[in-house]
């Protein structure tokens, strides 16, 4: 059953026959639904592959994400996971079907005008994992006070741990504190910048990896 909001001509919301409506930011959505018999050609397996790869690493790193492509949605129906998705697709996988994988490297999870992580540097301290970058002596307000935003993702664990508001700019370091048992995982980090107010960030960074399988 679906319901007209707006009278006979206005807007749906349920399902009527084969098709479900519903609302998605003010505007009128329809889809259809139902059963494909038909079976899946190896094209159409591979894109599944690929999507599922790339929507389970944009779901662990979500929290980072929707800072890092907020500016991408403005004036459209789309969300950060939407932008996310769509170019890590793209850009950050490997392998043949059916062995895709993602390439963390090419990884993004932001994408912004402000000036990104340069001569980045990760190590592995005891509380965790310590962040370095240069930082410009001649840099200026308001560029010093952007904040660093650091994310570890735990591959074999789907677990991520993050900071999404860390020292300024012009600290050239922080720590991003982990549980001791987490740090003999494998493991792939990455840092950007996020401006004071919380409006632009920075291209994301991929710090490196540590303890990947062969």
């Amino acid at each position: 059953m679906a319901i007209s909001e707006g009278g006979f001509l206005g807007d749906h919301r349920g399902k009527i026959g084969k098709v479900v409506y519903y609302m998605r930011k003010g505007k009128q959505i329809s889809r259809t639904i139902g059963i494909n018999n038909k079976p899946a050609s190896e094209a159409q397996l591979r894109c599944r592959l690929e999507m599922k790869v790339v929507n389970a690493f944009c779901k662990n790193v979500k929290p980072f994400i929707l800072y890092g492509f907020a500016q991408h949605i403005e004036g459209t129906d789309l969300s950060q996971s939407n932008v996310a998705v769509s170019y890590n697709k793209l850009n950050a996988l490997k392998g043949t079907y059916p062995d895709i994988q993602m390439d963390y490297p090419k990884a993004s999870l932001s994408e912004g005008p402000l000036m990104h992580a340069d001569a980045l540097v990760v190590t592995v301290v005891p509380e965790g994992f310590k962040f370095n970058w240069y930082v410009d002596p001649n840099l200026q307000w308001p560029d010093f006070t952007d904040q660093v935003m650091m994310l570890a993702y735990f591959p074999a664990l789907n677990k991520t741990v993050y900071q999404l508001f860390g020292a300024e700019r012009s600290a050239g370091t922080a720590t991003l504190k982990v549980n001791a048992a987490l740090l003999n995982e494998h493991v792939e980090t990455y840092v950007a910048f996020i401006s004071a107010d919380r409006k632009q960030v920075s291209d994301s960074v991929y710090a490196g990896g540590f303890n990947i399988p062969d």
